[in-house]
């Protein structure tokens, strides 16, 4: 069957550069070897298809063009060095100015100037900036013209995500040393957590019917904007772990992505799946924090700190001997180790607060002193609860030959791990001044942070992570997947991390996870183009809100697939999906469904034909199928996307195909609704009838009921069949009668072929998308 060509919108600048790896490439590659030869090759590929997609670095003659791309992720997974060898790349084929805008906080910024410099230090093709005053001496060099792309170096500017910052940089490409420059030259613009700050916080309001003012633009995402309008020739690199709030905005905007590339993580790589779906080392990774009262997240029912609290920093002292390879005839996994603790983003308690990290630092300290007495008088009774649990958790996992002794372990945190422990409270201050945290000064350590340990920060050697924050309300998907700072490269040490979590958080981190599989498998095999022409739709538990809305000027509607659905009658387009279905229902291979007992079988709208059809099949005629009103075509390309979704995440094939009524008509109301837009719209009574009827001490059934058919009624029937919980699809042939009001419904009398579906709990989903 010939499927339907559907029109999507037409990306501007699209490029497709060709693109060589040079001295540049080579040399960041040559120093990259801790990566496998397949993570090698992906980091090349998704490098060469991101520089594909920019705008040309050096043009003939004075030039105005630019795009937007975004780059997607996963957290913790290595967005930092993607980048790093986006610009190496583009350095070889001719870009010379890279500027990173990178962060709000200055340890941010410090993190990506490390790298950067750590992992490009050997080039001498590339100089990373770091001042207006640095730059300025610069200018000379960067507005001579470079015939060949080989010669010259590039400069890298990387600046604080802040409207001064932006503005400063603004001007200096505005200056009239480079005007001629950027007229015939590139700029590639990098986006680092462009989700964060980068998007306008006011388009909501600006959006009400009734707002007295529709301009208004937030700080940063103005700052960016009048960047961008500063470099006549640019591509904006937008890089993200959690796309949603880019994917939502006005596609009309000026940070609305063109194009797109999916990074693929390395094979060390521990993330929501690990964590949250495959767990094959069948241990507890996600430890519920015991509710007392209203903690968490609230503290005000405690005397002191929770004993969940307490138990984590005993595991994982205790995890961080098991690891040291310090007890005898054990194995080293890593001589260090460190605990986040992730309560709040308050400092000190508040009036509208009674928990803050100020809090949980003072009691964390309390314990680790009380611990090192305890230990020094041989007095273990605190880690024994602890030590019982993990040696459960972790004696089946093979890690040990025989486990150790809570005695042994005891010395070694004893000897080993006490004194290096620094227990740090991560909340700006000193860690906001370029200064960095002092990795190399402890072995192991015990942050406690709150918003500064949202984004970007990277923990080092992160085993322990005890978050007992959360919202009373629905979470923000995109907040809350940041803080996962326990994702990361691990796999060598993962069956020893731990993560304590509240049992809705869990929840909600596993929805979240499926969200993110849902949508890097769309991507994968969709343009952003198609993505938008559905309706830009994520897959999204209805408990967790996708953004900051204040960013997302369209509205968002929910369609929420699960048990039965139906299709109105579709007029004005009832012969052309007449004339489909019929064609579909002929070249199925139907049994007839029919009650066991014979004399109950003459009740012809009771006997129907039913298959077992590939899901796809019936896609493709979906795809065709007319549906003139919004809601239904808004459902009918979530079915759509639910059935992709069985079919790749659910491993769910095929469907029951059911012809309903296989020798008759039935008769249905229809009325004429106007809605509030002014359409025009028909409705009719439901298309599923009752359960099924039985007699007692009769074989068979008098007939099935619509709803029964199939899933309650396999051992009754005529042909013998196994439910497995597929979806139902039923086409219903009906006549418009009954109490139908001709003069409104001008096809009265008239037949039409619709579809009714069932979909089982099981596979229950919701939908976002923007309302089209």
């Amino acid at each position: 069957m010939k499927k339907t060509i559907r029109k999507f919108r037409v990306i501007k600048n699209k490029q497709n550069n060709k693109v060589i790896l040079g001295e540049s490439i080579e040399k960041l590659f040559s120093g990259l070897g801790f990566l496998s030869p397949e993570e090698r090759q992906n980091l090349e590929d998704s490098s060469k298809k991101i520089v594909e997609n920019c705008v040309p670095a050096v043009y003939t003659k004075t030039n105005k063009i630019s795009n937007t791309g975004i780059v997607i992720g996963k957290i913790q997974s290595g967005k930092t060095l993607s980048f790093t060898s986006v610009i190496a790349l583009a350095r070889d084929n001719g870009y010379k100015i890279v500027v990173i805008i990178s962060g709000r906080s200055n340890l941010l910024l410090k993190q990506t100037k490390d790298r950067l410099r750590e992992d490009l230090l050997e080039d001498n093709k590339i100089q990373i900036l770091n001042s207006k005053l640095e730059f300025n001496r610069k200018l000379k060099q960067l507005s001579k013209p470079f015939k060949n792309p080989q010669r010259g170096k590039m400069t890298i500017i990387p600046i604080l995500k802040h409207q001064d910052y932006l503005k400063e940089t603004k001007d200096l490409f505005a200056s009239n040393e480079l005007a001629g420059f950027l007229k015939k030259n590139s700029v590639l613009i990098i986006d680092d957590e462009a989700d964060q700050a980068s998007l306008n916080t006011y388009a909501r309001s600006n959006a009400k019917p009734d707002a007295k003012v529709t301009n208004r633009t937030s700080a940063i995402f103005s700052g960016i904007k009048l960047l961008r309008h500063s470099c006549p020739n640019h591509s904006y690199l937008q890089y993200t772990a959690t796309p949603q709030a880019n994917l939502l905005i006005d596609s009309l905007s000026l940070l609305s992505p063109d194009w797109h590339v999916l990074l693929t993580p390395g094979s060390d790589y521990t993330g929501g799946q690990s964590f949250f779906s495959e767990n094959k080392y069948k241990i507890q990774l996600n430890s519920p924090i015991e509710k007392i009262g209203e903690y968490p997240p609230v503290t005000k029912d405690l005397q002191g700190p929770p004993q969940s609290y307490i138990d984590s920093i005993a595991e994982f002292f205790i995890l961080c001997a098991l690891m040291s390879g310090n007890i005898k005839d054990t194995i080293e996994y890593n001589k260090k180790g460190t605990m986040l603790v992730h309560p709040t983003f308050y400092v000190n308690e508040t009036k509208s607060s009674t928990v803050g990290i100020k809090r949980f630092v003072d009691w964390c300290i309390n314990i680790v002193e009380g611990f090192e007495t305890d230990i020094g008088l041989g007095d273990y009774d605190s880690f024994e609860g602890p030590f019982k649990k993990l040696k459960k958790e972790l004696e089946s996992a093979g890690l040990f030959k025989e486990f150790p002794a809570l005695n042994d372990v005891m010395n070694v945190i004893d000897e080993d791990i006490i004194d290096e422990v620094n227990v740090a409270q991560v909340t700006g201050g000193m860690l906001d001044k370029e200064e960095g945290y002092p990795w190399d000064d402890y072995s192991y350590h015990i942050l406690l942070g709150g918003a500064l340990l949202d984004r970007g920060f990277t923990v080092k050697d992160l085993i322990m992570t005890y978050m007992p924050r959360d919202n009373k309300s629905s979470n923000q998907a995109d907040t809350i997947e940041q803080r996962c700072r326990f994702y990361g490269y691990r796999k060598k040490y993962l069956p020893f991390c731990r993560v304590y979590l509240n049992e809705p958080l869990i929840q909600d981190f596993k929805n979240y996870n499926e969200f993110e599989d849902f949508l890097h498998k769309y991507l994968s095999n969709h343009t952003l183009q198609e993505f938008y022409a559905m309706g830009s739709r994520l897959l999204m538990d209805k408990g967790l809100i996708p953004t900051n809305m204040s960013r997302i000027s369209e509205p968002l509607i929910n369609t929420h697939l699960t048990k039965w659905q139906q299709f109105e009658v579709q007029f004005p387009f009832i012969d052309d999906n007449n004339k489909l279905i019929q064609g579909y229902i002929e070249n199925l291979n139907f049994e007839k469904l029919e009650p066991k007992n014979k004399n109950h079988r003459s009740q012809r709208g009771y006997l129907h034909n039913a298959t077992l059809c590939p899901i796809q099949d019936f896609i493709d005629v979906l795809l065709d199928f007319n549906t003139p009103y919004l809601q239904d075509e808004i459902k009918k390309e979530a079915i759509i996307s639910y059935l992709e979704i069985l079919m790749e995440l659910e491993e769910v094939k095929n469907a029951w195909i059911i012809e309903i009524a296989r020798n008759s008509t039935r008769e249905r109301s229809v009325s004429y609704i106007k809605s509030k837009k002014g359409e025009s719209e028909y409705k009719m009574s439901s298309l599923m009838a009752g359960d099924a009827r039985f007699e007692k001490g009769v074989s068979g059934s008098i007939y099935f009921g619509d709803r029964s058919l199939i899933k309650g009624t396999q051992t009754k029937t005529s042909i013998e069949f196994d439910y497995k919980d597929e979806p139902i699809i039923q086409i219903h042939k009906i006549k418009v009668g009954l109490k139908t009001k001709p003069k409104e419904v001008p096809f009265y009398g008239q037949y039409f072929y619709t579809f009714a579906m069932y979909f089982p709990e099981k596979y229950k989903r919701n939908f976002i998308q923007k309302l089209k």
